[in-house]
């Protein structure tokens, strides 16, 4: 298979956008780019949802540079491409969108709310082929919770002035701010793991005395469920990867092994192993099996959900997410990755 990178190398690259920080990638990646800016008036564009209003502005700052290089047509598909990469971002704090501070007192305010506290960073990237005409969009959204952060660090960072050139004041990367990030879960809509591993799926054991299924929203009784082969055959084999028409068995995302049961003290532990390390669907995974489990058993089971021990680059961060019961209510409210759950969750014919 063609690698990807190698065509991106060869292509000619236009970053439209300012940001210091989006250059920075581009840059470590080990691109070369030229940049340009867009004059829209992004107050005109308006949207209720901020994933929404992220990708509308940043299809309005291609559609704003296209104009302006005069691109009336499209050449032929073979010849060399050149991208025109553009991107937005907001914050969202308490249900309201944040864009760029108008001033340092709104900064100054902006930051003081996110002490001890959450704030979602939405953003989006969209990359136009200039030769093909072919334009790709996606977005991602972040939780990002924050230690107290001390009022003189908050008073030195406005005085700088970067916090005015930022959707919500808000530069994680930022030597004042960084130290008092806790914990940041992304939950990213695309595609990551272009070619997994498929494995064919274990012949299905048929169970007669009981037909273990949750959607009348009781719970059942735990003689009936609680031992592994169970969960594993008629609660979890069947939810589908959010990115492939595969379920978690046949990925090896979930096993009989990935289960374990502990009658005494009612616990459940549920282990998963994401395709990849650096795997952002990981947080929708876990959430998925919190939703599937979570009728299914009387209200003094516990039940945790984790990824295996190694195999994701910020374990720690997904595990919180998965097993903070405001962190779940909290993403679940997005109505774009609850509708994602649900698909996985109902794609039992694979």
């Amino acid at each position: 298979m063609a690698n990807p990178r190698v065509k991106m190398k060869n292509a000619k690259i236009i970053l439209g956008s300012s940001s210091m920080a989006r250059r920075k990638i581009l840059a470590e990646m080990g691109y070369d780019f030229t940049i340009m800016t867009a004059d829209i008036d992004e107050k005109s564009i308006r949207k209720e949802k901020p994933e929404d209003l992220v990708v509308a502005l940043a299809e309005a700052k291609a559609d704003a540079l296209i104009s302006r290089l005069g691109i009336a047509g499209h050449k032929e598909e073979n010849a060399r491409p050149t991208l025109l990469i553009t991107a937005d971002t907001v914050v969202v704090y308490e249900g309201t969108i944040r864009e760029k501070p108008s001033s340092k007192e709104e900064a100054r305010h902006f930051v003081k709310g996110y002490s001890g506290g959450c704030a979602i960073v939405v953003g989006s990237v969209v990359v136009t082929n200039l030769t093909t005409g072919i334009k790709k969009r996606g977005w991602d959204r972040s939780e990002v919770y924050f230690h107290d952060i001390p009022d003189e660090a908050i008073d030195k960072l406005v005085d700088e002035g970067v916090t005015l050139n930022v959707a919500g004041g808000l530069m994680l990367e930022h030597p004042l701010t960084a130290p008092f990030v806790d914990t940041v879960a992304t939950m990213t809509l695309g595609l990551i793991n272009a070619n997994p591993i498929v494995r064919e799926k274990k012949e299905r054991i048929t169970r007669t005395d009981a037909h273990l299924h949750c959607d009348d929203h009781e719970a059942v009784d735990p003689l009936d469920i609680y031992d592994i082969l169970s969960i594993f055959q008629f609660l979890v084999r069947d939810i589908r990867d959010p990115e492939h028409p595969y379920s978690l068995e046949q990925l090896s995302v979930l096993s009989e092994e990935s289960i374990t049961v502990d009658e005494k003290l009612g616990r459940i532990l549920i282990s998963f192993t994401p395709t990849i390390q650096h795997c952002s669907m990981a947080t929708v995974i876990g959430l998925c099996l919190r939703v599937k489990l979570k009728d299914c058993f009387p209200p003094h089971f516990k039940v945790d959900i984790k990824v295996a021990p190694g195999s994701h680059a910020d374990e720690a961060a997904v595990n919180k997410q998965l097993n903070d019961k405001e962190r779940i209510v909290a993403a679940m409210e997005n109505p774009n990755l609850r509708h994602l759950v649900d698909e996985c969750l109902h794609s039992s014919e694979l």
